[in-house]
C-alpha cells in the first residue's frame, strides 16, 4: 500500500506490519486475508487438484479459496468445494492454520490458511 484508504495521504513505514499516514495519521493496518483449504483423504491417500486459472495455472494444489465477507470457512468449505469441484461436503475436522503469500498479478497479500478435512456427500 503507497496511500492511505481514508484520506490518500502518502503512506510511511510505521513498523513491520503498519503504515501511518503522513497527512491524517491514521495506521493501516496490514493484516492477513483469510482463506481456507478442504483436504480430503480416502484410503490413505490426500487429494490434491490442478489449478484451472492464475496465478499458478497447472500447479497442484488444495480446493480452497478466500472467505467472503462475513462467511464462515465452513461455509467458505462449502462454497469452495461447490464451484471448483461441482461436489457437496461435510467438514470432518480441523488441521490447523498456516500463513503464506500469495502472490496475483498484480498484487501481493498475507494470507492465513486454516486447514479443514472434509468429505463428500454428494457428487463424485
Amino acid at each position: 500500500m503507497r496511500f492511505c484508504p481514508h484520506c490518500g495521504g502518502r503512506l510511511k513505514s510505521h513498523n513491520q506490519h503498519h503504515y501511518r499516514c503522513s497527512k491524517c495519521q491514521r495506521i493501516t493496518f496490514q493484516n492477513p486475508i483469510p482463506a481456507m483449504c478442504a483436504l480430503f483423504i480416502r484410503g490413505g491417500r490426500l487429494l490434491y487438484v490442478k489449478r484451472a486459472s492464475e496465478p499458478k495455472k497447472s500447479y497442484w494444489d488444495f480446493p480452497g479459496g478466500f472467505l467472503e465477507p462475513g462467511e464462515t470457512v465452513e461455509s467458505a468449505t462449502v462454497r469452495e468445494c461447490s464451484e471448483e469441484l461441482g461436489v457437496k461436503v461435510k467438514l470432518t475436522g480441523f488441521l490447523g492454520t498456516w500463513p503464506s503469500v500469495y502472490i496475483g498479478q498484480h498484487y501481493r497479500s498475507t494470507v492465513l490458511n486454516v486447514y479443514v478435512f472434509a468429505r463428500i456427500i454428494k457428487g463424485k
